[in-house]
């Protein structure tokens, strides 16, 4: 960013938000309810397309509207692995027992993407 001094040269003017919102549905509900781990929860909605705040961040820095150096000083990350089908590579939750895409069973069948480490 460049300074001026509209913006008291920091290159930043205005706020602009970075959002992550988990619409609830029956098995996140029941999740909750169950008193599940936060972790599973997080799991669970990502699986099923919840963008999360990193996402939303990444996304207004592709448009150009923030830095990636304001993002990766504002905005938390936890890295967790990516859980995939080994069939259909549909993203998983750590907690499901059948692929919701293609119905294979994920006990022994969990690809972690990225890694080097594969169940069989």
């Amino acid at each position: 960013p460049n300074g001026c001094s509209r913006c008291d040269n920091t290159g930043y003017s205005g706020r602009v938000g970075v959002y992550e919102l988990l619409l609830l549905d029956e098995h996140i509900r029941e999740a909750i309810r169950n008193d599940v781990r936060d972790e599973v929860l997080r799991d669970y909605a990502i699986s099923s397309g919840m963008n999360l705040m990193i996402d939303d961040a990444v996304s207004k820095v592709m448009q150009g509207v923030t830095t990636i150096e304001e993002v990766l000083r504002v905005v938390p990350y936890v890295k967790r692995a990516n859980l995939a089908c080994t069939q259909c590579r549909s993203k998983l939750n750590s907690s499901f027992r059948f692929c919701p895409s293609c119905g294979t069973a994920c006990q022994s069948n969990i690809a972690v993407s990225g890694g080097a480490h594969e169940q069989e």
